[in-house]
């Protein structure tokens, strides 16, 4: 046989042995590798031509192959719960890229391989993400997954096991229902966060656990497990409290056993009893115990028929505050009044806050007008301590006794005067200045404001002397304030306070001026001799006393030389001059100068006889001129004969 027929023959061999074991395989259907020890167990996927079930044939895939066996995969993957419902579409549809088969179990079938493929990194410390309706809290959070999933890291299931799916969420499955179904989900009371004995979740609207109903061990009141139709009167818990109590004695009292309408459910001994609404407890009156008001007595409990204050409390006000008080307050009596001024959320009867009306004030005798309206109680009532004695705090004051709260700026200086230190007879009630100690008043002073004297300020006359200010006794003599400018040349002897008896100044001056004297014409001659008549009855004193020379004001008033030539022109040249003084009285009048009392016969050298009488006087005194002015010659002139008519011899 040649070269070719055997190369053509050992193709038709090997052709045929191929050929022979695809027709074995496609018959026959031999495994690429044992199944995982769960599916082994499974007859139909160990049966000859079996294949199909999981890998598919031509009308369904591997992943709806699987799914026909594992019902609530498909489910998940439906509904888009669970683990498997949260995967994208082409992983749920490769079920081999997260469960390895064909190693006979050398590789789980669930492996945390297939936990990581799907996203979860421990399944150890799977929080059920994927369980909506049970999330791992409280104590379930601490427990391994064996102790509710039993088959969770078994080797191989049997048919119908699962590892982690088809779990009862119900708590009954673990745990015991010690309230034999009377109780709803056992979660809606225990939760997982607490103990399970204090079923914190529970609402116990029936009998709020509140206050001293707050216990932690329901036991306590549902002694034999039964939560259905508990008692829950007072009674039926504190009759025990109830028949024990003796302050006051329910029991003997007959007071009802709904302990609720007194008691409250924190404190036993804290009552919230409603009082009548005569006599509501309120403020001070809400921390007394019943026996405070109500007799103690086991067999009967005594109402207080009159609620008045004076039952309880003793007044202290004094009786014409009693008696007076009544009609401000329009009330039958004092006792019913007290309210008015002590209200019960005082913290003390007898310290109140101040409470009274100006109207009730005034009924004390002591009306609080102005300046006392603004006062606060405790500037004119001393706080102080309950021992002491209450006048000391209310002394019950006289209004017009300023000086019992204010003291006397005066220092005492009125009280000897007509005053009595009486503070009201010169001040206002509501103010200090300015008094009303006008001019009128200090005209009864032994210093009458008059003149000048009524425009000046109070200050120039009364100093200051430290804090008080001098008014008795006040110097009053007039160079106490003003400068004798006479230099004392009128306190002498001489110038006596006659007719007058006007001291210092006034002897002479008056107070609207200085200037201004009171002398009369009498008085001038009384004090200097020199009356005062005629025309100088009107003439001013300057006339007179004139202005201080060099030497001072004092040599205004020397007396001057009273010879009329002194101040009048002696109009006579001197000629009548005697001892070397003029004395014009002698012939005129001061009251009219003109009018001359010279009588030829009786006070000339020369009278006049029947001859002489009829001429002029200028016949005989000649007028002759002088620097001064013409003069009328008086004197000396001749009285014989032939002084004016010559020596008759001489004719001849």
């Amino acid at each position: 046989m040649n070269a070719k027929a055997v190369g053509i023959t050992v193709a038709v061999i090997s052709l045929a042995v191929v050929g022979g074991i695809v027709w074995w395989e496609s018959t026959a259907l031999t495994s690429p590798g044992p199944l995982h020890p769960s599916h082994e167990l499974v007859p139909a996927l160990t049966a000859r031509n079996s294949c199909e079930m999981c890998h598919g044939d031509a009308s369904i895939s591997m992943g709806q192959a699987c799914l026909s066996c594992h019902e609530p995969i498909e489910t998940q993957g439906q509904t888009g719960t669970g683990l498997h419902g949260s995967l994208e579409s082409s992983a749920f549809d490769d079920c081999g890229s997260c469960h390895t088969e064909h190693v006979g179990g050398a590789v789980e079938l669930v492996s945390e391989l297939s936990f990581k493929l799907s996203g979860i990194d421990n399944s150890r410390h799977y929080e059920h993400t994927h369980v909506e309706s049970y999330v791992l809290t409280g104590a379930h959070d601490e427990l391994a997954c064996v102790r509710c999933h039993e088959s969770a890291w078994s080797a191989s299931l049997t048919e119908g096991q699962h590892r982690f799916i088809g779990e009862s969420q119900e708590c009954s499955t673990c745990h015991d229902d010690p309230h034999s179904g009377e109780l709803p989900e056992c979660e809606t009371c225990h939760g997982q966060q607490r103990p399970f004995n204090e079923a914190p979740g529970y609402d116990h609207d029936m009998f709020p656990l509140v206050g001293g109903h707050s216990i932690a061990d329901c036991r306590q009141c549902h002694e034999d497990e039964s939560y259905r139709n508990t008692p829950t009167d007072c009674r039926d818990c504190h009759a025990e409290e109830y028949r024990a109590t003796q302050n006051p004695p329910h029991a003997a009292v007959g007071f009802d056993m709904d302990c609720a309408q007194c008691h409250g459910i924190n404190e036993w001994d804290q009552t919230e009893y409603a009082h009548t609404d005569t006599f509501p407890l309120v403020g001070s009156h809400d921390n007394l115990t019943c026996a405070h008001c109500h007799a103690d007595d086991p067999g009967a409990l005594e109402v207080l028929a009159d609620a008045s204050c004076a039952i309880c409390h003793e007044s202290s006000h004094s009786a014409a505050f009693a008696s007076a008080i009544p009609a401000v307050m329009d009330v039958p009596s004092f006792k019913d009044s007290c309210a008015s001024c002590h209200d019960q959320m005082h913290s003390t009867f007898r310290r109140p806050n101040a409470t009274m009306t100006n109207e009730q004030h005034a009924a004390t005798g002591f009306s609080l007008r102005k300046p006392h309206d603004t006062q606060s109680c405790v500037d004119c009532h001393i706080e102080i301590a309950y021992d002491v004695q209450w006048d000391v705090s209310f002394p019950c004051r006289n209004p017009e006794d300023c000086q019992a709260c204010h003291g006397d700026p005066h220092l005492g200086q009125f009280d000897a005067g007509a005053t009595g230190g009486e503070c009201l007879k010169c001040h206002v009630p509501d103010r200090f200045v300015p008094t009303k100690f006008d001019v009128q008043m200090h005209a009864s002073c032994a210093f009458p404001l008059t003149g000048s004297h009524r425009a000046i300020a109070c200050q120039a006359c009364h100093k200051s002397e430290g804090e008080m200010i001098r008014f008795v006794p006040t110097p009053s003599a007039c160079s106490d304030c003003h400068e004798d400018v006479h230099e004392g040349r009128f306190d002498t002897p001489r110038f006596a306070a006659i007719p007058t008896e006007q001291q210092g100044c006034a002897r002479c001056h008056v107070t609207t001026s200085f200037k201004e004297v009171s002398w009369t014409a009498d008085e001038h001659e009384l004090w200097t001799g020199y009356a005062l008549v005629g025309a100088h009855i009107n003439i001013s004193c300057q006339s007179c006393h004139s202005p201080a020379g060099e030497s001072g004001a004092a040599d205004r008033f020397v007396v001057p030389d009273q010879a009329c030539a002194t101040c009048h022109f002696d109009v006579h040249a001197g000629q009548f001059e005697v001892a070397g003084r003029t004395d014009c009285a002698r012939c005129h009048v001061e009251t009219d100068f003109r009018n001359v009392r010279f009588d030829h016969n009786r006070d000339a050298k020369f009278a006049l006889d029947e001859h002489h009488a009829t001429l002029a006087c200028i016949s005989c005194h000649a007028v002759y001129d002088t620097p001064d002015g013409p003069v009328t010659h008086y004197r000396p002139l001749g009285t014989q004969c032939v002084d004016c008519h010559g020596n008759p011899d001489d004719t001849k």
